[in-house]
């Protein structure tokens, strides 16, 4: 029993170290107010901010006429989240009213009452789902991916859990590689779990060749985190 409380343990302050490790060496990010927004990389520093720096850079970009023009060009192959980016970006430009009367209704919703109902919080997001699939329907998700992408750290637990309803009940082909990438990098349990909820409602063959690519990966994570806690235990 301590052999396998030690071995766990170690495991986690291994992980923990190469998690620090490579964030330590990540470059600082962009301060918007810095950068000028006519630099040909815009797009891709839009794709690396999130939270509030993003969303700063994101409105100066919406703001400029020349930058919204660029949107037409083609995404670098291969590189899905810079044409996430882009998608995201053009939700904005054609339906900015309703994100951000959708933003305004979840900021509004009272969590502590909600909570003390019979249903709990869970009603708002059954109302919110079925909102997106009556009335926003596909208009709505570009700002589901943007929140995965964008807010994963800096938003609430049961504000994330509504945008992955609401994409999970607009099912899209696109959705897979947002919701896969925010069930890969949460480290909270729940949203995992809702995450893999959301893939379950997206079109199957899309889903099957992401999360068989993801497995792949983590299992030769695992197996090599595996070796080095048996070696280093000998």
């Amino acid at each position: 029993m301590r052999g396998s409380l030690r071995r766990g343990a170690w495991l986690v302050a291994a992980v923990s170290a190469v998690a620090f490790s490579a964030a330590a060496t990540l470059p600082a990010r962009p301060d918007p107010k810095e950068t000028p927004m006519a630099n040909d990389n815009d797009l891709e520093i839009l794709k690396q901010l999130t939270g509030e720096a993003y969303e700063a850079r994101r409105n100066a970009f919406l703001q400029s006429s020349g930058d919204l023009a660029r949107l037409a060009a083609p995404p670098v192959p291969g590189d899905w989240r810079a044409a996430m980016v882009r998608r995201v970006l053009t939700g904005w430009r054609d339906h900015g009213p309703l994100y951000r009367r959708v933003l305004a209704d979840l900021e509004a919703v009272d969590v502590a009452a909600e909570s003390r109902t019979v249903v709990g919080i869970s009603g708002v997001w059954d109302r919110f789902a079925l909102r997106a699939q009556k009335e926003y329907k596909s208009d709505i998700l570009p700002l589901c991916w943007e929140i995965l992408l964008k807010h994963a750290d800096d938003w609430p637990m049961w504000k994330l859990v509504a945008f992955l309803r609401a994409a999970a009940a607009v099912p899209d082909a696109a959705s897979v590689d947002p919701v896969l990438w925010f069930l890969e990098r949460t480290a909270d349990s729940q949203l995992q779990d809702v995450a893999g909820q959301t893939l379950l409602k997206l079109p199957r063959d899309a889903v099957a060749l992401r999360v068989e690519q993801a497995e792949k990966r983590h299992r030769h994570v695992v197996e090599v985190l595996r070796d080095v806690l048996e070696r280093h235990l000998e």
